[in-house]
C-alpha cells in the first residue's frame, strides 16, 4: 500500500486508487489499468496516473522492471476516453498531444518497460502498448488504429 500512496501522493480522487493501480513486487513495478466500464479508455486522469506510476517506478531503487497489464479481461485500454472529447473543437487539440506525458514518461525512463496485451488494444491503448521495450500478448490480443 505505499508504493500507491507514493505514486498518487497529492491525488483526492478516490476512484483512480482502483482505475489506475501500481505496486512493486518482486523488483517488478506493476501499472494494471482497471476501469471495466469503459475496456480502460485513458482519461485525463487516469493518464496522468499512468506518468505518475511510470516516474515513481523509475524513482524506485526497489523497481528493476515496469510492466503494464490490463485487469479487465477483454481488453487491455480502448484508447483515448473520447466523452471527454465532447464540446471540443479540432483548433483545442491543435499543438496538443494528450498523450504527451505518457510518451515523455516512457521515453524518459532508463528501465525496461513491458507490457502484457489481453484483448483489444486501440487507438491510444495500441500506442501505449507499442510504446513499451516489449509487448507480450495473448491469443486473444487484438491491434487497430482508427
Amino acid at each position: 500500500m505505499r508504493q500507491l500512496r507514493t505514486v498518487f501522493k497529492g491525488l483526492t480522487h478516490r476512484s483512480l486508487f482502483r482505475k489506475v493501480e501500481a505496486k512493486v513486487e518482486d523488483k517488478i513495478g506493476y501499472i494494471y489499468l482497471n476501469s471495466p466500464s469503459d475496456f480502460n479508455a485513458l482519461s485525463i486522469d487516469m493518464r496522468n496516473s499512468i506518468s505518475q506510476a511510470i516516474r515513481s517506478h523509475e524513482a524506485s531503487n526497489d523497481v528493476k522492471v515496469i510492466l503494464f497489464l490490463s485487469k479487465v479481461p477483454k481488453a487491455f485500454c480502448a484508447g483515448a476516453n473520447i466523452k471527454e472529447f465532447v464540446g471540443k473543437t479540432a483548433k483545442d487539440f491543435d499543438n496538443n498531444d494528450i498523450f504527451k506525458d505518457i510518451h515523455d514518461s516512457i521515453y524518459q525512463a532508463k528501465k525496461p518497460i513491458l507490457s502484457a496485451v489481453n484483448g483489444v488494444a486501440l487507438g491510444g491503448g495500441c500506442e501505449l502498448a507499442l510504446l513499451t521495450d516489449v509487448v507480450f500478448c495473448s491469443e486473444d490480443a487484438r491491434f487497430a488504429l482508427p
